[in-house]
C-alpha cells in the first residue's frame, strides 16, 4: 500500500513538473480543460486547510486530485467539514449577516472544490490512499465537472490565476480559492488573490431562475447574437447576480502576506481609431505607455468590452505577445518577468461591435469607457487620440482639438487630453451645434437630430445658458475648468454621463415643459457638470470612496440650484426632507432599504437583496451627509476646503 501511495504521488508530482515543457497556448488549453484523475485520498480527521483568514476543518472524507494545466492544483472534497471565518470589522460583519443571518461564519460543508496551486501535493503526501464507493467517486467527478462548467470559476478568473502560478508569477504566491457547498448556506466561494486591493473575498452566485423552455429561448438568443459578433463568450450559466458577503484586505496580523497593488498603471494612451458606419464596427490601434510597479509579474491584464476582440499585441521591441480572455479581462503574457520601475510600451490592435444606432441618425457606444483596452486599477493617464469616421456624420469627443481633415469619404480629428483622465469617449451622429466661448473655454452644445421632440432655438439657448451659469458657479466654488474645450451632447438614451471634457446627456433634459420635469433636467445638467471636478479632477481610490464622487456631484448640483433660484433654505431642506422615509422602504426580503449597507459599500449595495440600493443610498443619503457636514463646519469653510482639495489633489488622486 505504501509503495502504491508513493507511485500515485510521484505521478502527480511528475505531472506538476511537466508544464514547463508546454507552449503558452497548450498550457492554457490544459488549464481550461482540467483532468479529474480518479485517485482518492483519505482526508486526515482534524486536518485544517488554511484559506487565508478562513479555514476548512476536516472531520472526515476524501480528497480527489484534479490535474489542471499539467499540474495538480485542485482538490475535490467529499465528506464532512466546517468552514470558519471571522469578519475583520463591523461593516463586513453586517454584510455577512445580511446574506447568511450570522455575523460570523461556522458553516457545515459536505462538498467542495479547492484551488491550491502550491499546496495540493503537500496536502496529499500525508494522506492514505482511499477506496471510496463507486457512487462517491462518480459524485466527486460530477462535482468537478460542475465547477469547471459553472459561472464561479470563470468569474473568479481561476484559469488566469493557475496559468500565472505555473509561469512562476511572483504576485500569485499564496493564491487559493474554494467553491464550497453547504446544506445550510448553499453554494459560496472564497478567494485569496493579492492582485486585488481587497484580496479576501467570500461571495455567492445566484443564477437567474429559468424554466426549461426559457433556458432554450435564452440559448437561442445568445447564439443569434453571437452570429452577429455580439455577446461573445456569454453562456446561459453566466447569467445571474453576485452577492459579496465579504471583501477585505489581508489580516493585519499576517505580515507574511504581500501588500496588494496593481502591477501596472498607464501613463499615456495613443489611440488610432476608425469607425465603420455600414458594419457598425470599430477598429483601432492602441499604444499604451505603462509604468511597472512590482517585480516578477508575467501577466499584464487589460480591460476591454466583451464584444471586442484583441487581434494582436506587441511589446516595445515589436515582439508579438500571447494573450487570452479570462472573464472580462484580456491577459497578456510578458516574455520576461516584470521589474519594478521599468517603462513598458504595449501595442494592441482590436476590433468588433461596440457601436449601436440610437434613433434615426446617431451612433452610441454600448460601453463608453471600455471601447479601447485599459490598464491598471487607478488608470489615470493622458490621451492622444485620432478618430476617423464616415463623412456624412459629425463627431463630438473629449479633448482639445489638435488638427482635423478629410480624406475621400472620411473625416478625421486628432485630439489631446493633457490632464490625466480615467477615460476618453465620443459620440457620432447628426447634431445641431451651438458654441459659446467663456473666458479660455469654448463650450459646445450638440443636440442629436434623433431627439424624440422638436427642439426649438429657445430651448437650446436655455440649455446653453444653464450650462454657462453652472460652469461659472462651479469654477468660482471649486477652481478653474482645466481644459480649453467642454462638450455637451444629448443622446436618445436613459442615462447621462460625465467624462473629462465630454458630457453626454439623456435627451430627457430637452423636455420643454415646466414644473418638476424642468427642475429634474436642470439638476441633471448641473450634476454631470459638477462631475468634471468631482469624479474627474478628483476621483476615488477604490469602490469604497466612490460614493464621494456621486454624493459631491449631487450636493453641488443642489447647491447651484439653491443659489440660482434664490431659495437655498427651501431647496436644501427639500433635499433632506423624506430621505429617512425613502431609505426605510422595505425590500423584497422585508428589510428596510438602509439596512443593506452604508454608503462606503458602493456598487456592492446592488445585490439580490436590493437591485437599486446603490442609487437610493449613495445619491440621496450621500448628498445629505455632505450637506450636514457643511452645516456643521459652515458652508464657506466647507467650500474653501473643497477648493483646496481640487487644487492640491486633483488629477493626482485616483479614478472617478
Amino acid at each position: 500500500m505504501k509503495s502504491h501511495r508513493r507511485a500515485v504521488i510521484l505521478s502527480l508530482v511528475t505531472a506538476t513538473a511537466a508544464h514547463g515543457q508546454l507552449s503558452d497556448p497548450a498550457l492554457l488549453a490544459r488549464v481550461r480543460a482540467p483532468v479529474f484523475t480518479g485517485s482518492a485520498f483519505v482526508a486526515p480527521p482534524g486536518q485544517v486547510i488554511r484559506l487565508g483568514p478562513a479555514s476548512l476543518e476536516i472531520e472526515r472524507g476524501f480528497l480527489f486530485p484534479a490535474v489542471v494545466g499539467s499540474a495538480t492544483v485542485e482538490l475535490v472534497f467529499i465528506g464532512h467539514a466546517r468552514f470558519l471565518f471571522e469578519p475583520p470589522d463591523e461593516i463586513e460583519a453586517g454584510q455577512l449577516e445580511l446574506f447568511t443571518g450570522s455575523e460570523s461564519l461556522d458553516a457545515p460543508i459536505e462538498e467542495a472544490v479547492l484551488v491550491l496551486p502550491e499546496r495540493a501535493i503537500s496536502l496529499l503526501q500525508g494522506s492514505k490512499i482511499g477506496e471510496p464507493r463507486p457512487e462517491l467517486l462518480e459524485r466527486a467527478a460530477t462535482l468537478h465537472q460542475e465547477w469547471v462548467a459553472g459561472a464561479e470559476r470563470r468569474s473568479l478568473g481561476v484559469d488566469s490565476a493557475i496559468f500565472a502560478v505555473l509561469l512562476g508569477d511572483a504576485a500569485l504566491t499564496g493564491y487559493s480559492a474554494g467553491w464550497l457547498r453547504s446544506h445550510e448556506f448553499g453554494d459560496f466561494v472564497v478567494e485569496l488573490d493579492v492582485e486585488g486591493t481587497e484580496p479576501v473575498t467570500l461571495a455567492s452566485f445566484r443564477p437567474i431562475p429559468l424554466s426549461r423552455f426559457d433556458r432554450k429561448r435564452v440559448q437561442h438568443e445568445i447564439r443569434a447574437q453571437q452570429r452577429k459578433d455580439r455577446w461573445l463568450d456569454l453562456r446561459v450559466n453566466d447569467l445571474g447576480v453576485w452577492d459579496v458577503w465579504i471583501s477585505a484586505p489581508w489580516p493585519a496580523r499576517n505580515q507574511a502576506l504581500p501588500t496588494p497593488s496593481a502591477a501596472f498603471e498607464p501613463r499615456h494612451y495613443e489611440l488610432d481609431v476608425r469607425v465603420l458606419r455600414d458594419q457598425m464596427r470599430l477598429a483601432g490601434h492602441a499604444k499604451i505607455f505603462v509604468d511597472t510597479q512590482s517585480d516578477g509579474r508575467f501577466l499584464l491584464p487589460l480591460q476591454l468590452f466583451r464584444d471586442l476582440k484583441v487581434d494582436r499585441v506587441t511589446d516595445e521591441r515589436g515582439r508579438e505577445l500571447f494573450h487570452f480572455r479570462s472573464g472580462d479581462r484580456v491577459l497578456v503574457r510578458l516574455p520576461e518577468p516584470s521589474r519594478r520601475g521599468e517603462d513598458r510600451v504595449i501595442e494592441v490592435d482590436w476590433s468588433g461591435r461596440v457601436l449601436q444606432w440610437v434613433g434615426r441618425s446617431t451612433f452610441d457606444l454600448q460601453e463608453t469607457s471600455s471601447w479601447y483596452p485599459h490598464v491598471g486599477e487607478i488608470d489615470r493617464a493622458t490621451y492622444d487620440v485620432r478618430i476617423e469616421w464616415p463623412r456624412g456624420l459629425d463627431l463630438v469627443s473629449a479633448g482639445d482639438l489638435v488638427t482635423a481633415g478629410r480624406s475621400g469619404s472620411w473625416k478625421w480629428e486628432r485630439r489631446k487630453l493633457q490632464v490625466p483622465a480615467i477615460a476618453f469617449s465620443f459620440a457620432i451622429g447628426k447634431f445641431t451645434v451651438d458654441r459659446r466661448r467663456v473666458g479660455e473655454t469654448e463650450v459646445t452644445l450638440a443636440i442629436s437630430r434623433s431627439a424624440p421632440r422638436r427642439v426649438t432655438p429657445e430651448l437650446r439657448e436655455r440649455l446653453m445658458q444653464q450650462t454657462l451659469e453652472s460652469l461659472a458657479f462651479f469654477e468660482d466654488k471649486f477652481g478653474p475648468y482645466p481644459l480649453r474645450e467642454l462638450k455637451l451632447v444629448t443622446l436618445p438614451r436613459r442615462y447621462s454621463q460625465s467624462h473629462l471634457g465630454l458630457i453626454t446627456l439623456s435627451d430627457s433634459v430637452l423636455d420643454a415643459s415646466g414644473g418638476s420635469r424642468r427642475d429634474t433636467a436642470m439638476a441633471t445638467v448641473a450634476h454631470e457638470l459638477a462631475h468634471q471636478w468631482w469624479g474627474n479632477l478628483v476621483g476615488w481610490r477604490s469602490y469604497r470612496d466612490q460614493w464621494l464622487s456621486e454624493a459631491m456631484a449631487q450636493y453641488a448640483s443642489l447647491l447651484w440650484r439653491a443659489k440660482a433660484e434664490g431659495g437655498e433654505d427651501e431647496i436644501l431642506s427639500a433635499m433632506s426632507a423624506g430621505w429617512r422615509h425613502a431609505l426605510g422602504r422595505p425590500t423584497l426580503s422585508g428589510r428596510p432599504l438602509e439596512s443593506l449597507g452604508p454608503v462606503v459599500l458602493g456598487a456592492r449595495l446592488n445585490s439580490s437583496r436590493g437591485q437599486d440600493a446603490y442609487n437610493s443610498i449613495v445619491y440621496r443619503k450621500g448628498a445629505v451627509v455632505l450637506a450636514m457636514l457643511a452645516s456643521a463646519v459652515g458652508e464657506e469653510r466647507f467650500l474653501a476646503a473643497l477648493r483646496k482639495i481640487v487644487k492640491t489633489t486633483g488629477v493626482l488622486s485616483t479614478d472617478g
